[in-house]
């Protein structure tokens, strides 16, 4: 078959599609656009059926332009592909340490190893062996490990004038109830809520348990968490974050409270401020480094699997349907592990178990470089959940730690769209002076709606006054700078930003300083019994 030939075919595939959606939903095929359905793929249709649009991903610095089109050809023909709608989208290798593009456990094996792959494929395990951590999942482990180190020089920094504590094992003590295990082997300590902060609970005490991933103070305290910081949260660029962190935790009194000749009480009080503050940032990572694993453990997807298998006994990609009795639903999944970690006849003891991050706990850790699994499932959900301000989030954090990002029309809808929420966000609205915010807004256009052209349909969202795409730079404030620690100016076509590394919110410092009064009065981060 020629590629002319193919394309034809395939064009009277995405025809035919369409009349079958036409008449699923009994709709008018004189009054609906050829593109109508373009988005319904895997969230409304198992790959088994025969229009869910198969794509086919490949890498564009291994298969070169010339060798794609014979490729397409070659998969086309394939006894998996024959008779399906497919198409070929570019896919960088480091994409999927930002999002999983498939649940099958061998499509990113597949996929590195080979230059190219589809959705369909990859969809079971080979053997009984190890099977393969997710990129995204293990990004968001290399990126708790790097937080939790940066945390950790925090403690050894501040130890002795919060807790009297001087000795390394006294801090490797007090980060355990954050951190989430004294030992590699040993149970998980339990994360739970208290006066408004994460702690860790000594045993039951009939408060909320919540479900996180957990690591040990030897990991945090390892020299190696200082190039796993580089490298997950910095990105190489030559910037020294711990002497950075060190000189930001004992100017904080300056940076974040506007004061340059500050008393020895309140520099120490900002200080642990700080130090508090970005304990929570560790304990929201240890959620969604939970989250984001859970979700994509074998046993869940062997339970979508056999769904499918319900309407579409032949799965497409799938030898043989997983047995029953490995297959688990996500909540299934999920009380499973709940008693492998606190048993069956200590259930009753807690109250209940949080297995649900909220909005905030993802804003907080997407800002400190976690990859955070929006449940949004197109433009207009992202919409009226927010989960947008995740997005903004990441791209702050993103800036702040390697000193530039681009400012482009879809962070700018997402900014324009989202400014009530910052202002009153108790996370984000901190991270820039109101000048800073002003100039970013005035920068994103006007946010606008376009009406739908038919009946059902939803409206368009679209941007006016956005001109083009341009460069953000941000750098740290030194000591040089420290009479001024925040600066915003156009430099040419580049908005040059400076302020502190740290993502401190800084119009919540009193907050802070409140939060670790009740630390220091606990002695440490763990919570009272009921």
């Amino acid at each position: 078959m020629t590629f002319s030939a193919l394309r034809k075919a395939v064009a009277e595939q995405q025809a035919d599609r369409h009349e079958y959606f036409l008449d699923l939903y009994r709709l008018d095929r004189h009054t609906v656009p050829a593109d109508a359905f373009e988005h319904i793929d895997d969230e409304d249709l198992y790959p088994s059926n025969r229009y869910f649009p198969i794509t086919l991903y490949y890498d564009p610095d291994r298969i070169t332009e010339r060798k794609r089109q014979k490729l397409f050809r070659d998969i086309s023909l394939q006894p998996l592909h024959r008779g399906r709608i497919l198409r070929m989208r570019a896919l960088q290798p480091d994409r999927l340490g930002r999002v999983s593009i498939s649940l099958g456990p061998r499509f990113e094996r597949l996929f590195l190893a080979r230059g190219y792959v589809t959705d369909v494929e990859g969809r079971t395990t080979v053997d009984r062996g190890r099977l393969d951590t997710f990129k995204v999942v293990e990004r968001n482990f290399a990126t708790l490990r790097a937080n939790a180190h940066l945390w950790a020089r925090m403690l050894s920094d501040q130890g002795e004038a919060m807790f009297g504590k001087h000795l390394v094992e006294e801090h490797k003590r007090l980060a355990v109830p954050i951190l989430g295990k004294r030992r590699r082997n040993e149970r998980p300590i339990p994360l739970i809520r208290h006066a408004d902060l994460f702690l860790g609970s000594e045993g039951p005490t009939y408060h909320d348990f919540l479900l996180a991933h957990s690591t040990t103070p030897r990991e945090a305290f390892a020299e190696s968490g200082r190039s796993e910081a580089q490298e997950f949260l910095f990105g190489n660029l030559g910037r020294e974050p711990i002497e950075q962190l060190e000189f930001e935790l004992a100017n904080a009194q300056v940076i974040w409270g506007g004061r340059r000749r500050v008393r020895a009480e309140n520099r120490a009080a900002a200080s642990a401020a700080v130090v508090v503050w970005f304990s929570q940032a560790v304990a929201a990572q240890r959620r969604i480094s939970w989250d984001s694993e859970i979700r994509r453990k074998w046993p869940v997807e062997q339970a979508a699997l056999r769904s499918e298998a319900k309407l579409h006994p032949n799965v497409i990609g799938v030898h043989k349907i997983p047995a029953k009795g490995r297959a688990r639903a996500l909540q299934q999944q999920i009380e499973w592990e709940i008693n492998q970690i606190i048993g069956r006849t200590e259930k009753d003891t807690w109250n209940e178990f949080i297995g649900k991050i909220s909005r905030d706990e993802r804003i907080l850790a997407a800002l400190h470089g976690s990859i955070v699994d929006l449940p949004a499932a197109d433009i207009h959900e992202l919409i009226e959940s927010k989960e947008y301000l995740v997005i903004i989030a990441h791209w702050i954090g993103t800036l702040k730690r390697t000193g530039t990002q681009v400012f482009d029309e879809n962070i700018a809808r997402w900014l324009r769209l989202g400014w009530k929420s910052i202002k009153s966000s108790k996370i984000l609205y901190g991270q820039f002076p109101k000048t800073t915010w002003l100039r970013l807004i005035a920068s994103a256009g006007k946010y606008c709606l376009t009406p739908a052209v038919r009946a059902g349909a939803l409206p368009r969202c679209r941007i006016e006054g956005f001109s083009k795409p341009f460069t953000v730079t941000y750098e740290w404030v030194t000591m040089n700078t420290l009479d001024h620690p925040t600066a915003c100016s156009w430099e040419g076509e580049v908005l040059a930003l400076r302020g502190p590394m740290l993502c401190f919110p800084a119009d919540k410092l009193l907050y802070w300083k409140q939060k670790a009064s009740i630390i220091v009065r606990l002695k440490g981060f763990w919570a009272r019994a009921k």
